[in-house]
């Protein structure tokens, strides 16, 4: 198939193609994409109304607290009060809580709730739509243990990474068809300018908060690091991610580097130069930054002119990244509110544009996993040209 391109403008679009016109796997069947996350979602609600059962709230129909003293009443920490907003959202997203003035009221349907197996129902969800058997399982995980999450009993990191296992958030972003079709957006789009700048002087290609490598593996499946032609530096902030990568990746190719870098700090200090790469990747992490604006303005700087810019980033809210990676504190440390979708760290797609555009960069593209009729996948890859 061709990749659907979406752009700044429309002239921009018909204008530049990034993939160079490259065919990708088979469709995603996005209706039946877009129904199974439907579903996992809801399911997602109702477990999370039965975590805060659990703790003491929303018991029968009708009972209301107060917003404003809900985190004490129940317990929560300062360092989730963030996340607590974002959940209050879901549920009355949901239907399983409304807002009347300062209150928030449980409706009707915790007394569905209370006869539900919501273990079986898990079940049967996976056994219909094995697409999201990864997601569920990392929510299902997540959500047993919110009531010592939350009031601060149980660190996350030991529930998403317990014994420093990368395997059940690896699981999210390789083997689901929507991650796999991203990181396939991903690799067409660097491996299209590598081609296009075939010549004596290897190609450099930075890759930002690499982590658990999902996108590296694809990437490197398509454009493999080859001594003289191309060197790929895996790059993280945390040194466990970075001994991760070398365990994964070290013995790819002799043209692989593995360096810890802070995308927001002083570059020259850290050993970077200007110019120094011909693409930066980076896959969900430059909004887990501060600021998008230096950010970018960094990254930019770290391009040749010509070079490319290639992001995976989730464009709009998604139940399951708050319920799970929300647990993070590093999710909300924005300090830039205006370029953010309200109680995310995460900015939409037409945000990315002006950022990029207004920073320095050229002509941008986006590039949607699958066609759905509706924005339900959040999800996309932007290309910018520097």
């Amino acid at each position: 198939m061709k990749a659907s391109v979406d752009a700044a403008s429309p002239a921009a679009a018909a204008a530049w193609d990034p993939l160079a016109g490259r065919s990708l796997g088979p469709a995603l069947d996005g209706a039946r994409l877009a129904e199974g996350w439907m579903r996992r979602d809801t399911l997602s609600g109702r477990l999370l109304l039965r975590a805060l059962q659990e703790m003491g709230a929303f018991t029968e129909a009708g009972e209301g607290w107060r917003i404003a003293t809900l985190t004490d009443d129940l317990g929560v920490v300062p360092a989730h009060r963030s996340l607590w907003d974002a959940l209050l959202e879901i549920l009355v997203a949901a239907g399983h809580l409304e807002r009347d003035g300062d209150t928030v009221r449980a409706t009707g349907t915790v007394r569905d709730l209370a006869g539900r197996d919501l273990t079986a129902e898990s079940a049967e969800l996976v056994a219909a739509y094995p697409e999201v058997a990864a997601q569920v399982e990392l929510t299902r995980i997540c959500l047993g243990e919110y009531p010592r999450l939350l009031r601060g009993e149980t660190k996350p990191i030991s529930v998403l990474f317990p014994g420093w296992s990368m395997e059940k958030v690896e699981r999210v972003y390789r083997g689901d068809p929507v991650s796999d079709r991203l990181n396939e957006l991903v690799a067409q789009a660097v491996a299209a300018h590598v081609d296009a700048g075939a010549g004596p002087a290897p190609r450099r290609i930075l890759e930002v908060g690499a982590g658990t490598g999902g996108t590296t593996a694809e990437l490197l499946s398509v454009v493999p690091p080859e001594a003289g032609r191309l060197h790929y530096v895996y790059s993280d902030i945390s040194a466990s991610f970075l001994r991760y990568g070398r365990q994964q990746f070290g013995a790819t190719g002799p043209g692989m580097e593995f360096r810890l870098l802070d995308i927001e700090g002083d570059l020259a200090a850290q050993g970077c130069e200007d110019g120094e790469f011909d693409v930066v990747v980076a896959a969900n992490v430059l909004h887990a930054t501060r600021e998008l604006r230096p950010t970018l303005a960094n990254v930019r700087r770290l391009l040749r002119p010509g070079g490319r810019l290639v992001l995976r980033e989730i464009t709009s809210p998604l139940v399951f990244t708050t319920l799970t990676f929300g647990l993070l504190e590093g999710w909300w440390r924005t300090e830039d509110a205006d370029t953010r979708i309200p109680r995310t760290p995460l900015a939409d797609r037409a945000t990315w544009a002006a950022l990029l555009a207004e920073v320095g960069f050229g002509r941008v593209a986006v590039l949607a996993p699958a066609e759905t009729g509706q924005d339900v996948l959040g999800q996309h890859v932007i290309v910018a040209e520097n």
